[in-house]
């Protein structure tokens, strides 16, 4: 998490190695988003 790709990709996103959490809630959040994208992709039709 100190290499500088991933520090680029936080900056590039709007965030800072603040940000950082861990994997337990991390996991929770990219699971929450998942769904979420899964469901608008599936409004626009992209996807069955």
């Amino acid at each position: 998490m100190g290499h500088n790709y991933y520090k680029n990709f936080l900056t590039e996103i709007g965030l800072d190695d603040t940000s950082v959490v861990g994997a337990d809630e991390w996991g929770k959040q990219m699971e929450e988003m998942l769904t979420e994208m899964t469901a608008q992709l599936k409004a626009l039709g992209y996807i069955k």
